[in-house]
């Protein structure tokens, strides 16, 4: 008699639910964000700021009411990732370079935990001096550790698939 526990099924919506059948309706555009456009929210602008790097489309979301910025991929408390498919290092410490000006209080990420101004710049001092590291060959180590925890990290790790898999994030106001 085995001792293993009894797999179970996972989860579905609704009884009668077929996974095979799932696909993903495209959401329809209702205009094209550039740098500097501004999205009101009614009870809060954000300003578009076109930052790419990680691909080149990204960007963040500022909100300089408050000085919160919603930065998605671009940074967060991580290995920021510039050699993906479409990525582009030179433009990755550019946008840094333009963060690193900007007066934030506070990151609310597109993975983990939010952060403050401290921890956003030394993110960015590392990823330069990775950049530039890697761009003359020379070795590199993190002027400051992460302050996630090698399990927290290995969630946001890139899967192999070319696909970024990502773990809940652990903010409830993210």
């Amino acid at each position: 008699m085995s001792t293993c526990p009894r797999r179970r099924s996972p989860p579905v919506p609704h009884a009668g639910y077929d996974p095979s059948s799932y696909e993903l309706r495209p959401a329809h555009v209702t205009r094209h964000l550039r740098d500097g456009d501004r999205v009101d929210l009614r009870d809060r602008e954000l300003t578009v700021l076109h930052l790419p790097g990680h691909s080149p489309g990204s960007i963040a979301l500022f909100d300089a009411s408050d000085w919160t910025l919603f930065s998605g991929d671009v940074v967060y408390d991580d290995v920021l990732l510039d050699e993906l498919p479409g990525s582009a290092r030179e433009q990755c410490v550019h946008t840094m370079k333009r963060l690193r000006e900007l007066p934030v209080r506070t990151v609310r990420p597109g993975h983990g935990p939010s952060f403050d101004p401290q921890r956003l710049r030394r993110i960015i001092d590392d990823c330069i001096a990775s950049a530039e590291a890697r761009a003359t060959g020379s070795s590199w180590k993190p002027l400051v550790p992460s302050t996630r925890t090698w399990s927290d990290s290995r969630r946001s790790r890139p899967v192999r698939r070319g696909r970024t898999g990502a773990g809940p994030s652990r903010d409830p106001s993210h």
